[in-house]
């Protein structure tokens, strides 16, 4: 009932919705939908509540999952929009809406932004043949 809810738009089902399998995936737990999807229902109800509380609430569950590569590529964890979104220059996986949200969310982002920035590093080694920096093979010592 909630997925139905969360998919016409009612704000308080897909808080509660997107907070629950965000849960369920942080728990290491088989997730029933991408953890993309969830934060989307967590940015939409942020987006769409009327109640102050309840977008601090959405908005306080999405900074909790900024590690998570699949969250940030899905909305801007500083305000919840999914629209007109930027990419962190020095990672290139995580998504701002603006300028503002950049500078708010980057003390939580900055830890995760060097791991991600590091897992494409290793992704872009592998696929040109798995060479270092210096053109040898990554295997070799």
């Amino acid at each position: 009932y909630f997925r139905l809810a969360a998919e016409q738009g009612i704000s308080q089902a897909q808080l509660y919705l997107g907070r629950l399998l965000l849960d369920t995936a942080d728990k290491g737990r088989a997730l029933p939908a991408a953890p993309g999807e969830a934060a989307r229902f967590v940015a939409q109800a942020a987006q769409q509540t009327e109640d102050e509380n309840s977008r601090l609430e959405a908005l306080a569950k999405l900074s909790e999952y900024a590690h998570d590569p699949n969250v940030v590529k899905a909305c801007c964890v500083g305000c919840g929009k999914t629209w007109k979104l930027m990419l962190c220059s020095k990672c290139l996986t995580a998504k701002f809406y603006g300028a503002k949200c950049v500078r708010r969310m980057w003390p939580v982002h900055k830890q995760s932004c060097k791991s991600f920035a590091a897992a494409r590093k290793e992704g872009a080694t592998a696929a040109d043949g798995g060479t270092d920096e210096q053109g040898a093979p990554a295997d070799a010592a």
